[in-house]
């Protein structure tokens, strides 16, 4: 029995390494892929909730949780008032009907049958279901994270809530561990809460007629000091709460008799706010680890190369704004531009780590660019590494790599903001400002003269540009440039330019 027991254990060691290995490669190959499809779920959800506690305010919140295959949607249908028929299958009779609740479906296969948290409001009760994905979802890897994530989000969001815990006969069969690592799941909330809210309902129950015994022969195999335990203790003293949900004897109409015995044992108090932190499974919770490194260095290439770069182009476009607006009323002056510069990067460098992701976005918003790189999916990886860290309860953000991404962009900010100024009189008589000679797609232009160095190739210039040191020499009615190369200190000399006609 001993070599048999050490074989088991190896064997569990070998499944949750597979599982592990198999749940870091099914992301890594698209990270991107899984943070859209996770934020677009989570924003799925995000809307239900919005529109059921809106159009049914005074409505309860029972959520039915359980294993993958338990039955809870069968369940839902059941308490929904809806017709169940009783048909021959592969592997015996099965539930099924014509008339689902809502948007509730039965699954009848190994895959699971819930992928989505998907709510329906019972009219006559006044409550809404939700029902969960499975815990232990046979896909395994994005999708216990997945359904990890979205129940976590549904937990916080609502205002008062029941949790109906939903277990198949079968799994309080034996040794019941399926039935105890389901327990173990609902460690994640707080004891105080769950005991005053939490029911029980067995599924399938053909064999087992006196359920607390059953659940007394479990208790006694547990550690007396566990929470798992104490909840199997908590649900002994309160057997009003269990409830059973017969396996059909018969194909045909299902009998309904025991639907008010499972409604009355889901007369359980309401909870304000039920703090909930779903546990994953140590496979997950690498995988979570191993993948967050690689989703900082996608979020400071992000930052670095597109974020970066449309920050740039709006200061840019500010520059050539403000060269296009010379000669009208008000115009941009070289100052205020400077001074503009010189805010954009204290505000780049002052974004809290708590608060760096709208920060970044209010700041992006200020430039214009809300309908630009504000828009990029990419976005979702931010949000994706704040939810990992509260599933796992451990910091994986790393917001000074993100400050790093932005030295060039500082760099550049700081060079524009101390650039020099002079000021000149206009054929008016009025003095306004001009600022120094400023690069922009390989032309150099003059703020508010509107002069242009036509002569010189691209090609040269794309390759010597780092290691120009630009000479100015400005009089009010012409300018001549010269670009000095530091290496063999030779002077080019682009001619006289005459000033354009405002």
């Amino acid at each position: 029995m001993k070599v048999l027991n050490v074989f088991k254990r190896w064997f569990l060691l070998l499944v949750c390494a597979v599982s592990s290995v198999c749940a870091i490669e099914f992301v890594e190959k698209d990270v991107n892929g899984f943070a859209a499809r996770l934020n677009s779920q989570m924003t799925a959800l995000a809307s239900q909730l919005q529109h059921y506690q809106t159009s049914y305010p005074e409505a309860g919140n029972i959520v039915v949780i359980g294993a993958a295959g338990a039955g809870k949607s069968t369940l839902i249908t059941y308490l929904a008032n809806k017709t169940l028929c009783a048909q021959e299958g592969d592997s015996g009779l099965y539930l099924d009907t014509a008339d689902s609740a809502g948007d509730i479906k039965i699954g009848h296969t190994c895959e699971p049958g819930t992928v989505d948290i998907t709510p329906f409001y019972a009219v006559d009760e006044e409550i809404i279901y939700w029902d969960c994905p499975g815990f232990g979802d046979p896909r395994k890897g994005e999708y216990e994270i997945q359904n990890a994530m979205l129940i976590q989000q549904l937990f916080n969001s609502l205002r008062s809530v029941k949790v109906a815990i939903v277990a198949k006969e079968a799994d309080l069969t034996g040794r019941a561990l399926q039935f105890v690592e389901l327990l173990e799941k609902l460690t994640m909330f707080k004891k105080e809460q769950l005991e005053s809210c939490v029911s029980l309902v067995i599924t399938k129950q053909r064999d087992i007629s006196n359920v607390d015994k059953r659940l007394r022969t479990i208790e006694d195999g547990l550690d007396s000091g566990s929470a798992v335990y104490a909840l199997v203790d908590y649900i002994l003293s309160n057997s009003e709460r269990v409830s059973k949900f017969p396996y059909p004897k018969d194909e045909g109409a299902f009998d309904a008799s025991n639907r008010p015995l499972i409604v009355e044992s889901l007369a359980t108090t309401y909870v304000e706010k039920l703090m909930c932190a779903v546990s994953l499974s140590p496979a997950s919770r690498e995988s979570i680890r191993s993948l967050s490194p690689k989703i900082n260095e996608q979020i400071a290439d992000f930052i670095s190369d597109d974020i970066s770069q449309a920050i740039k182009n709006a200061v840019y476009g500010q520059i050539s704004g403000a060269i296009s607006a010379q000669g009208q009323e008000n115009p941009p002056t070289a100052t205020q531009l400077k001074d503009s510069f010189a805010s954009y990067i204290v505000q780049l460098t002052s974004l809290e780590p708590t608060n760096y992701v709208d920060g970044l976005k209010n700041f992006l918003t200020e430039l214009g660019l809300d309908g630009t790189v504000l828009n990029d999916s990419r976005f979702n990886l931010f949000s994706m590494l704040t939810t990992f860290s509260g599933l796992l309860g451990e910091p994986l953000s790393v917001p000074d790599a993100w400050g790093s991404a932005f030295v060039g962009t500082i760099e550049e900010l700081g060079r524009l903001s101390q650039v020099e100024t002079k000021k000149l009189i206009n054929k008016q008589g009025d003095p306004y400002e001009v600022g120094d000679w400023i690069w922009k797609r390989d032309e150099f232009k003059k703020e508010g003269r509107g002069l242009k160095v036509k002569n010189i190739k691209r090609q040269f210039w794309s390759k010597k540009l780092e290691s120009l040191a630009l000479v100015q020499n400005i009089t009010e009615f012409t300018c001549s440039l010269k670009f000095v190369e530091p290496e063999k200190s030779e002077v080019i000399d682009c001619g006289e330019t005459e000033p354009r006609e405002r």
